[in-house]
């Protein structure tokens, strides 16, 4: 389950960055769809700065996630670069240069520090969301088509007829890879040929 933090950034976008602290899934990246992309994205809860309260925005998703604000003393402070350091390790070195107090990886790491002390998490390389060619999808779409979630309480969705992936790992994958469509016409044709791979050779899908 991914927690998610995001900031307003002055251009209106939002920067956001999310992690699963059971798995070690890292992401960060910007968008201009927060509600959209945090849909798909199906967090387990979203923190965002206490400041935006009152945001239009905020206060939708406050309609359908389960959301914190967070207090600008646990990441606006002198040492965010180090606490950035001591939550992710290594992972964000590339990012290191841009961490700040007005980022959602400082407020990411600014809340972990405090509420997951003395938590052994080794998180991976963070990938960038929404990186490449993607099928844009609004929420009320992604709801409809049923993707990863019913509609309906005890109804089926998408991932349940597709899901027969044997280790914790592929699920994740699996999940990642529709919470992110891809809209290149070159990267669909290969995950096509993989499928077709497999539908040619069965001893192959059943090992």
């Amino acid at each position: 389950n991914f927690l998610v933090a995001f900031v307003l950034l002055s251009d209106g976008l939002f920067d956001i960055a999310g992690c699963d602290i059971s798995t070690g899934e890292f992401f960060v990246g910007q968008t201009a769809e927060i509600l959209d992309d945090l849909v798909r994205i199906n967090p387990a809860e979203v923190i965002y700065p206490e400041a935006l309260a009152e945001n239009e925005t905020v206060l939708r998703l406050r309609d359908v996630f389960k959301t914190t604000p967070v207090y600008e003393k646990l990441y606006h402070r002198a040492d965010i670069g180090q606490i950035v350091s001591q939550v992710f390790g290594g992972t964000v070195r590339t990012q290191t240069e841009k961490t700040n107090c007005d980022n959602a990886v400082g407020l990411l790491a600014g809340y972990l520090f405090n509420t997951q002390r003395g938590a052994s998490i080794a998180f991976r390389a963070p990938y960038v969301y929404k990186s490449g060619r993607q099928l844009l999808v609004d929420s009320a779409t992604w709801k409809s088509l049923e993707i990863d979630a019913p509609i309906n309480d005890g109804g089926t969705c998408l991932i349940d007829v597709l899901d027969n992936t044997k280790t914790a790992a592929g699920a994740r994958k699996l999940r990642a890879y529709l919470r992110t469509l891809s809209g290149d016409i070159g990267e669909i044709r290969r995950r096509q040929e993989h499928i077709g791979h497999f539908l040619l050779n069965p001893d192959v899908m059943a090992s």
